[in-house]
């Protein structure tokens, strides 16, 4: 949440290797539907994975779903639901991905504010 109370529309799914592969290898349906109901409600869904996308290629070391497969299904997801994944090789980096994020976020809400309030005074002039 901003200062003057706005909400930010971001909505970050921190996930272990395992979790990922768990989560939308495994509970496909249930995570699917978590995606359409935040891109109903304009809401940007970022999933953010603790490790490089060369390993999530490599796939896990069991399960149905190869790790080619779910980074398919994760980048047609981000065109069809404007979901975007991120890969990060630790925790550090995840945190700063988030942050820095968070904060381009604030800045530019900030800066199309101020605009606007500008333009509002130039047109009651």
């Amino acid at each position: 949440m901003l200062k003057d109370n706005h909400i930010v529309p971001i909505v970050f799914e921190r996930k272990a290797l395992g979790d990922f592969f768990s989560s939308f290898g495994g509970r496909y349906k249930a995570e699917k539907a978590k995606l359409r109901k935040a891109h109903r409600a304009n809401v940007l869904y970022k999933v953010i994975i603790e490790e490089p996308l060369t390993e999530v290629l490599k796939g896990p070391d069991y399960g149905k779903v190869s790790g080619l497969g779910l980074v398919r299904t994760m980048f047609t997801w981000m065109e069809r639901y404007e979901v975007e994944t991120i890969f990060c090789k630790n925790r550090k980096e995840m945190a700063t991905y988030i942050a820095e994020r968070f904060y381009a976020y604030g800045k530019e809400y900030t800066e199309n504010k101020k605009r606007d309030a500008q333009n509002m005074a130039g047109k009651e002039r």
